[in-house]
C-alpha cells in the first residue's frame, strides 16, 4: 500500500529549493548556469516569483513520485536502490539536453550534479522521516 508523509515532501521540497538557491546562486554554480543558457542577471529578475511557485509545485510532485517509488519497491529491495534506479533514469532523461538540444556539458554537469544531489538528500530526507 501506498504511504506517504505530507510534512515529510513538503520538508524535502523544501530543501530541494533551498539548495537550488545556494547551487544556482552567482558564489556557486549560478554564472556557469548562466552562460551556458545565455541568460543575464536582468533576464532572471523578471518574473522570478513565479517561476519559484513552478519550482516549488514541479519539486514537490517529482517528491511525492519519490515517494511512491519508494513504497512500491520497499518490500523487494532496499529503498535506496529506488534512489539510485531513479538518479539514474533522471541523469539518462538530462543526456538528451547535450545530445539533441546542444547544451555544453558545463551545462549538463551543473544540472546534473544538482539532479543528483536532490533526489538523493531528498529522498535520505523522506526515508528516514520518522512516521
Amino acid at each position: 500500500m501506498f504511504e506517504s508523509n505530507f510534512f515529510a515532501v513538503l520538508t524535502a521540497t523544501l530543501l530541494a529549493l533551498a539548495t537550488g538557491v545556494v547551487w544556482y546562486s552567482p558564489w556557486a554554480c549560478g554564472r556557469i548556469w548562466m552562460k551556458a543558457v545565455g541568460l543575464s542577471d536582468a533576464d532572471l529578475e523578471q518574473g522570478v516569483w513565479h517561476r519559484f511557485a513552478a519550482g516549488f509545485i514541479a519539486q514537490f510532485v517529482l517528491l511525492y513520485a519519490v515517494v511512491y517509488l519508494m513504497s512500491m519497491v520497499r518490500t523487494t529491495v532496499p529503498a535506496w536502490h529506488a534512489l539510485l534506479f531513479l538518479t539514474i533514469v533522471l541523469l539518462a532523461l538530462q543526456s538528451g539536453t547535450v545530445i539533441w538540444e546542444r547544451k555544453s556539458l558545463a551545462y549538463f554537469l551543473v544540472n546534473s550534479v544538482y539532479t543528483t544531489a536532490v533526489v538523493m538528500g531528498c529522498g535520505l530526507v523522506i526515508l528516514f522521516w520518522p512516521w
